[in-house]
């Protein structure tokens, strides 16, 4: 595990605010190399996959993270809907907001 770690620390924290106009598919092509890297090193398990995925996204997406879930805790896991989706699914419908729309006018 002690390589797979050191992969792990290849993958650089996400960073939210460093262009707000790109945050959406900055966070969805961030979440590829995360799902890419479990993958490759066969980590399965749902909670350490929470686990590694929160540290990753570094603490400026784990500040965010527990903002929401005090605000607006997710269901409870089911067998179906496992610790590690629910925290992916909060995550990527909170960068999904930050979508820019332009408008016309």
């Amino acid at each position: 595990m002690t390589s797979d770690l050191a992969i792990a620390s290849s993958i650089p924290p996400f960073q939210p605010d460093s262009d707000q106009m790109t945050t959406a598919q900055r966070w969805k092509c961030w979440m590829q190399h995360v799902a890419n890297f479990f993958i490759a090193v066969n980590l399965t398990d749902a909670a350490r996959r929470k686990a590694l995925f929160l540290h990753l996204a570094g603490e400026a997406v784990q500040e965010s993270f527990d903002g929401i879930i005090i605000a607006d805790p997710p269901a409870e896991p089911t067998p179906d809907n496992n610790v590690y989706m629910i925290a992916k699914q909060v995550l990527n419908d909170f960068f999904a907001l930050k979508k820019t729309v332009f408008r016309h006018h």
